[in-house]
């Protein structure tokens, strides 16, 4: 290798808490070993916000509910919701617009998401106008 030349990672991937948690998610891994690494790996607030959103991405309602939303700022709260809009997953955005937000916080770029989601995607367009209106 001559000295011009540099490593190149093209397929550099971040292993992070959540992609754990999803391995113990799809594959079925028995509810208190996943507990426990839950209780184990997933303490800080980064963590705790980088599950969320996986959970908001892949529309996993019933460990969305599970969860420790609590540990979570508003903004970070309005960016899950704008994930899940993104990713059509209606059910934890419902939930997390009926919980913890509120209309004043559905502002410009919440609403272009929107829009634009109904541009992109064919799924739950109903779901999609309930929010803009």
């Amino acid at each position: 290798m001559s000295k011009n030349q540099k490593f190149i990672c093209h397929q550099y991937r971040r292993y992070t808490t959540a992609y754990f948690e999803q391995i113990l998610i799809t594959r079925r891994i028995e509810p208190r070993t996943s507990k426990n690494f839950r209780q184990r790996f997933i303490t800080s607030n980064e963590d705790i916000f980088l599950v969320l959103k996986m959970y908001s991405e892949k529309d996993y309602l019933d460990y969305f509910l599970n969860a420790d939303v609590d540990e979570m700022n508003h903004k970070q709260l309005i960016e899950l919701f704008m994930t899940c809009i993104q990713a059509d997953s209606f059910k934890i955005a419902l939930q997390i617009y009926l919980r913890y937000l509120s209309q004043s916080d559905m502002k410009v770029p919440v609403m272009n998401k929107i829009i634009n989601s109904l541009r992109y995607s064919l799924l739950y367009h109903e779901e999609k106008l309930f929010f803009i209106f």
